[in-house]
């Protein structure tokens, strides 16, 4: 059975800046990203476990896409994947996630 994909406002707002971000460069740098992570979705639907929980923020999954950090929370009873966060790799982000 599949599991229902929701973003966090913080993760639509990240999403934002990350797509801010990479049109500054080539016109399909942004497109490029897009794809994955619509792929990363509809692959979290079928398979929410794929990627490991997050040693530091146990409660959180960490997927890599790129060059940034997918972080989600998986609702079992809800069927639900929330993507909480979405942060360059370079971004000390536990700290943001703290707060």
């Amino acid at each position: 059975m599949k599991y229902n994909i929701k973003l966090s406002h913080d993760a639509d707002r990240d999403y934002l800046r990350v797509k801010h971000y990479l049109s500054q460069f080539y016109e399909n740098t942004f497109n490029k990203f897009f794809v994955k992570f619509e792929k990363l979705k509809t692959m979290l639907t079928e398979h929410p476990r794929a990627y490991p929980v997050y040693e530091y923020l146990p409660e959180y999954r960490r997927a890599v896409l790129d060059n940034y950090i997918v972080l989600y929370k998986l609702d079992e009873q809800a069927r639900m994947v929330e993507i909480h966060r979405i942060f360059p790799g370079s971004l000390n982000f536990e700290e943001y996630i703290k707060q």
